[in-house]
């Protein structure tokens, strides 16, 4: 049996290859998988390749909703292959980021996110395209960061009272956003300095979410004013 690298009360943490715990938990584990893999951008050493192979295993570790980030740049590629196509693909609008990714001279400001088996009902985003700006810098580096109060909302397609998988747990946030709603989590990560920046963010006071979900509102939408300033996540 596989021994946790981090344990409290609603997160555990295991360092390692996600397909080991995948193995050990097996069919139908959890009841939501929210996951931000590698991309094959080549931003970093681990984003060569993307691990595509792994959707059916999500897909049967999970007895609800699966969600799975992708890049704009490559979303023909994702869907080409995908073994089981997404049955809805939600967007996230980057409203304000300090990247610079661009093509033909127009910056990207979203990314897919692609879903599998949403449920009916449930306490996440009730809209499918999400304007919510990058964090920024943080106490840590990870450019793969996601903002937490993105990934607060996308956690609340699990359960109250279920358990949530993330296979690349990357800086922790989906981890600590389920913490946030009081939600049980699995995270794997195979990067040791990243797990300890996630027991880090675990140990802290969290920010329990009084509201199941904050209806958007058109201040959050951040236009920039010109090409100059835009960059991307």
């Amino acid at each position: 049996m596989l021994k946790p690298y981090y344990q409290d009360d609603f997160a555990t943490l295991y360092h390692g290859d996600c397909r080991d715990v995948i193995s050990e938990l097996g069919s139908q584990a959890v009841d939501a998988v929210v996951t931000d893999p590698p991309y094959g951008t080549n931003v970093a050493k681990w984003d060569k390749v993307a691990p595509y192979d792994i959707l059916p295993d999500l897909l049967n570790v999970s007895k609800g909703a699966v969600l799975w980030f992708g890049s704009s740049p490559r979303i023909a590629v994702d869907l080409s292959e995908f073994s089981v196509q997404p049955e809805r693909v939600l967007i996230w609008y980057v409203t304000f980021s300090l990247a610079r990714t661009a093509a033909r001279g127009i910056y990207y400001r979203w990314h897919p996110i692609y879903t599998w088996h949403l449920p009916p009902k449930h306490n996440g985003p009730n809209r499918d395209v999400l304007p919510i700006p990058q964090d920024g810098h943080n106490g840590w580096f990870h450019p793969g960061t996601k903002p937490l109060k993105l990934m607060n909302k996308l956690v609340g397609f699990c359960p109250d009272d279920g358990v949530l998988f993330d296979p690349y747990a990357g800086s922790g946030t989906t981890l600590v956003a389920a913490k946030n709603r009081g939600l049980r989590s699995i995270g794997v990560e195979i990067n040791e300095d990243y797990c300890k920046i996630i027991v880090s963010r675990l140990a802290q006071d969290v920010m329990r979410l009084d509201a199941a979900h904050e209806p958007y509102k058109a201040a959050e939408i951040w236009e920039p004013a010109s090409a100059s300033t835009a960059e991307s996540c």
